[in-house]
């Protein structure tokens, strides 16, 4: 049995991703199959979406393989960046999906094909089932994210957590175009589907680019300091930068020593507060610290 509270986010996206394939591949099949057999581009459209994230999920596999390697000298700072490059790779699928499908719903809306209702109840049946799948995808996603830190993780849980209320929609379309007879509810939820999957991919590649940009972590920065300022010997601390790298923190930051601190003593301080805050701060995985004598 997987378990879902891994610690190492390398091995969490693992474990994540080969879920999510294998489960979503099924998924598509069915979801496909359900569309089909009663001519509705909505459920077809999400059948493709789901497919999306089988497609992703292998992203998040080859991102986490990468990532994973240990640092050598032309990455000195590791790999990590290429799990947040996953992330942006998920957020690019899904804005080229959604641009594809708002094409196909507009097709459909303007000429829309009728409900075939002899499975409708069958294929109604089979989608709902997949939403309950999806929504207990989200959460394998969110646990495994939030207990091992992985943006990769994180990233797939909205996607499924997504999927799960599109497919939702596309249920309700279905059943609305069923009692009403209004053929033009399957191309405007079509066209609202990806409209969705759209913003999903932008929002998290506006959140992935702050990371691939180095922005500086102020909460865990504040608590860098703090944690610097209890060690003894510190006088003071200047600038602290806290970068994400795949899920991992890296530290750069300044200190202010006695000016007639020896080299010795100077170093002994730094591997303290580097101790100190790897022993607080688990996810931080290098310090670099700097030191300047106080004026």
């Amino acid at each position: 049995m997987l378990n879902f509270h891994e610690k190492n986010p390398r091995e969490a996206e693992k474990k994540e991703a080969i879920y999510s394939i294998v489960i979503n591949l099924i998924m598509f099949i069915m979801r496909f199959f359900a569309g089909i057999s009663i001519g509705s581009s909505a459920l077809i459209t999400d059948a493709f979406h789901g497919l999306s994230d089988s497609i992703t999920s292998l992203g998040v596999l080859v991102s986490s393989k990468i990532a994973s390697k240990p640092a050598d000298e032309e990455h000195p700072l590791g790999h990590g960046k290429a799990a947040d490059l996953g992330s942006l790779f998920i957020g690019i699928m899904l804005i080229g999906l959604g641009g594809v499908f708002i094409w196909e719903g507009f097709r459909s809306l303007i000429s829309p094909a009728p409900l075939k209702v002899v499975f409708i109840v069958e294929a109604l049946t089979i989608t709902l089932i997949t939403v309950g799948i999806k929504i207990y995808n989200y959460y394998i996603a969110l646990i495994l994210g939030k207990s091992s830190g992985s943006s990769l993780c994180l990233a797939d849980a909205l996607h499924h957590k997504m999927d799960a209320y599109i497919t939702l929609g596309a249920a309700v379309g279905v059943t609305i175009n069923w009692f009403t007879g209004i053929s033009r509810i399957d191309g405007a939820l079509t066209i609202l589907i990806s409209t969705i999957i759209l913003y999903e991919g932008a929002e998290l590649m506006g959140k992935v680019s702050q990371l691939l940009m180095d922005r500086n972590i102020e909460d865990i920065a504040a608590r860098v300091k703090e944690i610097a300022l209890s060690v003894q010997g510190v006088k003071n601390v200047g600038e602290v930068i806290v970068r994400e790298s795949g899920g991992d923190l890296l530290v750069s930051m300044t200190i202010e020593i006695d000016g007639k601190t020896t080299l010795s003593e100077a170093h002994s301080i730094a591997d303290k507060i580097e101790t100190e805050i790897k022993k607080k701060i688990p996810k931080v995985i290098r310090v670099h610290i700097h030191e300047e004598p106080m004026v």
